[in-house]
């Protein structure tokens, strides 16, 4: 079962802040049913303040060490993990990007800088029916002057458990030992968790960073914002995910 079925609203703190408001309004004044939506909107604008987004994430991110290319050892494979393209492809030959397309482009310097001679692409599901997101950055790449016969695919993977899995079988069929595991550094140690124990010798390249390195806050920084509520909530289905498969092992 994909891991995103498996988070209940109520440990987001979208979901949660919803709760205690719908709980307040329904249990009512008379039973001090308004402590637990005030409870609910504190809650929502705490996580929804830039500064705490950033802190919280950024704890994340720090887990593993931000690499420059010369700092990267040479390995038998670059693994780029999937979640690069959005929902919906309207043309084969030019893929729409996610925001994670840093996993992308950062793999394809690493494999033109001599780091490692093949790239292993994982397949997620479907875009909109008609096909994987491998098959879209196979073309990608190709296209950005990597070899065919240096590219690598798994089968369908519904998510990162599945992919290291993936990666596993496909690394011991063409003899890889050693790979650097591409993916975006908020997720790092989750993929690092479920690559490690395939036995494959890993070294993480953490990308496509969400939070700031200078550390400087404006006034804007303490007033609530969207862009800020995704960070928290990401955070926390990351951390819900560690617990996960801590636990499943």
């Amino acid at each position: 079962m994909h891991l995103n079925k498996l988070i209940p609203i109520f440990l987001l703190p979208l979901g949660l802040s919803v709760l205690l408001v719908m709980a307040g309004l329904v249990i009512g004044r008379r039973r001090r049913g308004g402590w637990l939506a005030s409870a609910g909107i504190a809650l929502l604008t705490f996580c929804s303040i830039p500064v705490v987004g950033d802190k919280l994430i950024g704890a994340l991110e720090n887990r593993y060490p931000a690499l420059t290319i010369a700092q990267c050892p040479k390995v038998d494979a670059i693994v780029m993990l999937g979640g690069i393209l959005g929902d919906i492809q309207r043309d084969p030959e030019l893929p729409d990007w996610h925001e994670a397309v840093d996993r992308f482009e950062h793999s394809i310097t690493l494999y033109k800088a001599g780091k490692a001679r093949a790239i292993i692409l994982t397949s997620g599901a479907k875009q909109n029916g008609k096909d994987e997101e491998g098959m879209h950055l196979r073309r990608a790449a190709i296209a950005h002057g990597v070899p065919s016969d240096a590219i690598l695919q798994t089968i369908k993977s519904e998510n990162t458990a599945e992919e290291a899995a993936n990666v596993s079988a496909l690394a011991a069929s063409h003899g890889i030992k050693s790979i650097l595991l591409v993916t975006s550094a908020f997720h790092m140690t989750r993929a690092m968790l479920l690559f490690e124990r395939t036995g494959l010798q890993v070294t993480p390249f953490p990308v496509d960073y969400q939070h700031g390195f200078d550390n400087v806050t404006y006034m804007e920084s303490y007033l609530p914002d969207p862009e800020a509520l995704s960070k928290s909530q990401r955070v926390v289905r990351e951390f819900y995910g560690l617990l996960f498969y801590t636990l499943k092992r």
